[in-house]
């Protein structure tokens, strides 16, 4: 399984996916340049043509704008696809230099191919196979972890694939409150262990308008699941801003020039961008914090300088009962009692003199 849990940081994936472009020497570079950017993964996209598209499957806009000579998706898939030594290869090569090797399906042909390769990693599903039971209902769900992301979908279509791929009725929906039900906690907890949803608008590059990051806070709402990010926009802002809406996944597409041909490159990163985006995520982890209150470190030597300490409004006599009128608070370099415990003062008599300004410590 992969070195670094999700639920302790940010677990960033380089989305290789495609931009090797069916070339073995542009993988290893893709591998190579996922792990000098910070990357904890890297991943690849796993698929059999003729599994998952006809002669005549159409261009969808993106891959129109983006390719060329191409006549159909079936022609553009076969391009991309790898054979097993290659994918045997990469794993391999990813483990030589530390960084997870992850693969996303597309078929059940693919399937039967991690179990060759003895894949240990995430399964990862990705948005066009949200939806696909004869893919979901094939998968060993006791001896894997997954990565769903959710793109083009809704709320239905996401709880139907996690009941699907988890062969259990862990969710149901109801239509009249337009909510989402949990029917089992049992089930549940045993879920949120495995499965992993991303959220996702599938276009590339994404326009930011359509991107609404806050609907991460309300599929881990909904589902109480682990909720990350798939980014498709331009630039590192969405990945970033996914942090301070609660993602512990981002998944963002490298590539070694936006220029080449094929297409996803143009709504890739570059290696230095790439790099700058995973310094930013871990800065943004840094700002976050945990979720408790607590007095930090840094203002410990603070303290002592700006809080006040309760002192003598006017000269106070031995004898004579504190009171709201008799005392005040100021800042002080000396020791003495803190402002807000004022309350265990008033009423009790003063035993000794006390001059205008001078701390209390009875």
């Amino acid at each position: 399984m992969t070195k670094k849990l999700v639920r302790d940081k940010v677990y960033i994936i380089a989305e290789a996916g495609v931009n090797h472009n069916g070339k073995l020497n542009l993988a290893k570079q893709l591998i190579e340049k996922a792990k000098f950017a910070g990357a904890d993964a890297v991943k690849f996209q796993l698929y059999n043509t003729n599994e998952i598209a006809s002669h005549n499957s159409q261009l969808a806009s993106y891959q129109k704008k983006n390719t060329s000579k191409i006549r159909n998706q079936f022609e553009l898939l076969k391009k991309y696809e790898i054979s097993v030594q290659f994918i045997k290869y990469l794993k391999t090569y990813c483990k030589k230099l530390n960084i997870d090797f992850m693969l996303s399906v597309f078929d059940n042909e693919s399937l039967k191919i991690l179990k060759k390769i003895q894949y240990k990693n995430f399964i990862k599903i990705p948005s066009g196979e949200i939806n696909n039971h004869f893919l979901l209902r094939s998968i060993e769900f006791s001896n894997n972890k997954f990565i769903i992301s959710t793109g083009m979908s809704d709320n239905v279509e996401i709880i139907n694939s996690i009941n699907s791929i988890s062969k259990s009725e862990v969710y149901s929906f109801d239509k009249k409150k337009n909510k989402i039900k949990i029917l089992s906690n049992k089930l549940l907890s045993k879920i949120q262990k495995k499965i992993y949803l991303l959220h996702c608008v599938t276009d590339y590059p994404a326009d930011i308008k359509y991107l609404n990051l806050n609907a991460i806070k309300t599929i881990r709402n909904n589902t109480k699941l682990d909720v990350g990010f798939s980014d498709h926009s331009i630039g590192i802002s969405a990945a970033v801003g996914s942090v301070y809406c609660g993602a512990k996944i981002i998944e963002k597409h490298l590539t070694l020039n936006k220029k080449l041909k094929g297409p996803d490159h143009r709504a890739s990163l570059n290696p230095k961008d790439f790099k700058l985006m995973v310094s930013k995520i871990r800065e943004a982890e840094k700002i976050l914090g945990s979720s408790k209150k607590n007095i930090q470190k840094c203002e410990i030597k603070n303290k002592k300088a700006v809080r006040k300490i309760v002192v003598a409004k006017n000269d106070i006599n031995k004898g004579e009962k504190f009171s709201w009128n008799n005392l005040t608070a100021k800042r002080s370099g000396l020791r003495g009692l803190e402002v807000g415990n004022v309350a265990l003062l008033i009423g009790k008599k003063a035993k000794k003199n006390y001059k205008k300004d001078r701390n209390i410590i009875q």
